[in-house]
């Protein structure tokens, strides 16, 4: 980091000049601790929104905040790069434009820009006001993290940050455990099932990047944790996504001879273990294949049709009322299909 003296002797570190260092990590804290209330918030009214939606709403506040604060930096480097003249600066002579905004950190891409500047401009129309506050301002939040997890003073080591992440996982992990033991299985009692379920999905690449052979046994722990606790959740899509998250992860770990052969083993064994969950399982195999059935594309509604394809021998899934919903929203879609009908109808 370089540093100026002021004309009053004091030195003042330039935020955005040389390499930058984790003074005040809040992103970092503020991630672990998002993941540890998970979807909690949503259950607690307020009256005009949720905590969840509260707590939204002021995050991206911040973020906004913290985001001006960044570019009036930036302007301040531009004009008095190298010394010059400033609110920052000594008394030295101006060289040149320091770094803007864009090269002081990573930048969002265009298309993420565009779609927030899509949503800006149908706020005023339609839907709850609430709604669409939170719908903008998770928008800001993907966007501006992108920023300010790049620009030095809010970001923390990358294996702090680890560390964190993975202890928010016990504690997630233990409080469904909890509600497991209280409430039985697909337990809703703190965290919805779905909710729960796909926090692991964010949190197992988490753990995924400190287990490894030599690693110690809690760290070598803690995906199968969340694997099983997914399974007892009877979460049917995350499932599957931790499944070949660690698949591929330990297919990306094989080297040396026989490394076909070992992989070929280990599809098997998963193919295996999956057979076994979906059709020896009760409660999980009820989940795919009693209630609101749809027969997969291509498909025919008898198993064992004469031409003998796979696909007619494969049973009618459980869409869980998904059918009815993606139907309604397509219609909804068709009738305002440029504009919208406003970020609130969401």
């Amino acid at each position: 980091m370089s540093a100026t003296t002021s004309p009053h002797g004091t030195r003042r570190t330039r935020p955005l000049a040389g390499r930058a260092r984790a003074t005040t990590p809040w992103l970092g804290l503020l991630a672990a601790g998002y993941v540890v209330l998970g979807d909690a918030a949503a259950g607690i009214d307020l009256g005009f929104c949720s905590l969840n939606g509260g707590f939204t709403a002021i995050i991206a506040l911040a973020m906004g905040i913290t985001l001006f604060r960044l570019a009036r930096i930036t302007r301040d480097r531009w004009r008095y790069s190298g010394g010059g003249p400033g609110p920052d600066a000594g008394t030295g002579t101006r060289t040149g434009p320091g770094p803007s905004l864009r090269a002081a950190a990573a930048w969002p891409g265009t298309a993420h820009l565009l779609f927030l500047a899509w949503a800006l401009l149908a706020l005023p129309r339609g839907g709850p006001p609430q709604i669409a506050v939170q719908q903008l301002s998770v928008y800001l939040i993907f966007i501006a993290s992108v920023i300010l997890a790049a620009w030095g003073p809010a970001r923390p080591d990358p294996e702090q940050l680890l560390r964190w992440m993975a202890g928010a996982a016990w504690a997630v992990a233990a409080i469904y455990a909890v509600t497991l033991l209280i409430a039985g299985l697909n337990a809703n009692l703190i965290y919805s099932a779905r909710g729960f379920a796909l926090i692991s999905v964010v949190l197992l690449p988490v753990s995924l990047a400190r287990a490894g052979r030599g690693r110690g046994t809690v760290r070598n722990v803690q995906p199968y944790v969340l694997l099983t606790l997914v399974v007892l959740s009877l979460s049917r899509t995350a499932l599957a996504v931790l499944a070949v998250q660690l698949i591929a992860w330990w297919l990306s770990g094989q080297r040396g001879r026989g490394v076909l052969l070992r992989a070929a083993g280990a599809l098997t064994a998963a193919a295996g273990v999956g057979y076994l969950l979906l059709f020896r399982f009760g409660p999980l195999h009820d989940r795919f294949f009693v209630g609101d059935l749809h027969r997969i594309p291509g498909s025919t509604p008898q198993a064992g049709a004469a031409d003998g394809s796979w696909l007619t021998r494969l049973p009618s899934i459980n869409l869980q009322g998904r059918s009815h919903l993606w139907a309604t929203l397509w219609d909804s879609g068709r009738e305002h299909l440029w504009a919208g009908q406003g970020l609130g109808t969401a």
